[in-house]
């Protein structure tokens, strides 16, 4: 018997992200938000427009946020990014992640 993996959840308040913004990390199930970012997810957008991303976590417990190629529902296409990431847990078993600066 296999056992079978949810992905992570991420939601995003717009239709990109950019240093400020608050992404939503949920895990389905008992998994630690923080720690669930060694699994891609889904990460969807206010408009609707969809992509993978992934909370990463260095051994020093800093959280980088990957995030894959979309285009928004206007058409405009966003390229693959990595952005620093503030956590925090808010409260109802999710994390909240406020996105920092672009990195290379």
């Amino acid at each position: 018997m296999s056992e079978t993996t949810e992905r992570p959840v991420l939601r995003a308040a717009g239709s990109h992200l950019y240093p400020g913004a608050l992404v939503r990390v949920h895990t389905p199930g008992s998994t630690d938000p923080h720690r669930a970012g060694r699994v891609p997810g889904d990460l969807v957008f206010a408009d609707g427009s969809r992509t993978t991303a992934q909370v990463l976590i260095d051994p020093d417990e800093r959280a980088t946020l990957w995030v894959a190629e979309y285009t928004t529902t206007r058409g405009t296409t966003i390229s693959e990014r990595v952005w620093s990431t503030h956590p925090s847990p808010d409260g109802s078993g999710d994390v909240l992640l406020r996105i920092g600066t672009r990195l290379p």
